[in-house]
């Protein structure tokens, strides 16, 4: 299959993807502070079973942690690559929606749409392939003008509603 469409830009569609980050990002925080603070209660354990708790455990934690900044900064430096990485896994998502949204919002207005056609690595290829068949059924319909009981004034109804659904779409969580 040739790719018609590269990818020229990553943020296709901001608020799904900006959430995706944030909650990945999370994620990896909770992780991380999960794993250094069980390291922490284990190397606690051992010094209390060794029966020599010679330090107050506010100098332990941070003697933990000393000993412990090598994994921090790793942790800092590649947190950035997995958050790119995953923002252009979300793009073969967030594209063929986008795509599907903006092709949809025609069909609405009544005007024959063409087929999509998926880049090589599209995720939610079932979906297109679903689509296009829906396509070519609404083009023939069309075609011969028998565009399904839209009048003028529904079609301008559903440009109102795709207004209305578009500034409720930042608000649908992941």
């Amino acid at each position: 299959m040739a790719q018609r469409h590269k990818r020229t830009r990553l943020w296709i569609d901001p608020p799904f993807q900006a959430r995706l980050l944030l909650r990945m990002g999370l994620y990896l925080l909770l992780y991380s502070v999960l794993v250094w603070h069980i390291g922490f209660f284990i190397e606690l354990l051992q010094c209390v079973a060794s029966g020599s708790p010679s330090k107050v455990t506010g100098e332990l934690y941070f003697g933990f942690l000393w000993k412990q900044k090598s994994m921090l900064v790793a942790m800092f430096a590649i947190a950035p690559i997995f958050l790119y990485d995953l923002v252009k896994f979300s793009h073969r998502v967030a594209g063929p929606l986008y795509r599907c949204r903006t092709l949809m919002r025609d069909m609405a207005s009544g005007k024959a749409v063409p087929a999509i056609t998926p880049r090589k690595h599209d995720l939610m290829q079932e979906l297109l392939e679903a689509l296009n068949r829906l396509i070519v059924v609404w083009n023939a319909r069309v075609a011969a003008g028998n565009e399904p009981e839209t009048s003028a004034s529904q079609r301008s109804e559903v440009r109102g509603q795709r207004s209305e659904v578009g500034s409720q779409g930042s608000e649908v969580g992941v």
